[in-house]
């Protein structure tokens, strides 16, 4: 159950950061030091903001996570109260696929 939980958090936080799934080829998992991303400190809560995170979860659909419109760029630090949140969302995995940079897709 936690592991679903971590994979529901990480992958709503692609969502949320990018409106969008990303359909990523499946790759040996590199080194955690090696994540690169720039949304990574957002991803694992290790960014400044990360004590401000409300951890205590909401219930949300992914239809009303996918309509608000999008900030461009995607911003990499938390500047609305939507990343000062965790969202819990009821949903199936399907299908999933482990990215080069040890992301789960």
């Amino acid at each position: 159950m936690k592991l679903l939980v971590v994979v529901g958090l990480a992958t709503l936080s692609v969502l949320a950061a990018n409106s969008q799934v990303v359909n990523a080829s499946s790759r040996a998992p590199a080194a955690a030091a090696a994540c690169g991303s720039d949304y990574w400190p957002l991803k694992t809560l290790s960014d400044p903001l990360r004590e401000k995170v409300n951890l205590t979860p909401k219930d949300m659909t992914m239809a009303a996570i996918a309509s608000p419109d999008h900030p461009h760029p995607t911003p990499t630090t938390r500047n609305t109260p939507f990343e000062l949140q965790v969202w819990r969302l009821t949903v199936q995995i399907t299908e999933f696929k482990r990215e080069g940079d040890s992301d789960i897709s």
